[in-house]
């Protein structure tokens, strides 16, 4: 009797070790992928930043320089 208490305890602290370490590991994982995916968050906001820009720089540019162009000759002249 006392042998099999010994054992199935035996056992019992085994298997929580082993949970324990699973726990750690998942631990690590979740830490891993919430870094890496505020790191693709941050970047995909800079390329679609940069994707904007690209698209509708040289237009706004060039559409704020008409409008510069126009205050200064109705307001200056």
């Amino acid at each position: 009797d006392l042998r099999d208490v010994t054992q199935i305890m035996t056992k019992n602290m085994e298997d929580l070790l082993w949970r324990g370490d699973s726990l750690d590991r998942m631990n690590t994982l979740t830490d891993n992928l919430r870094h890496h995916s505020e790191k693709y968050r941050k970047d995909t906001w800079k390329l679609n930043l940069e994707f904007l820009y690209r698209k509708y720089g040289i237009p706004a540019a060039i559409l704020l320089g008409f409008l510069l162009v126009l205050y200064l000759r109705y307001k200056l002249f």
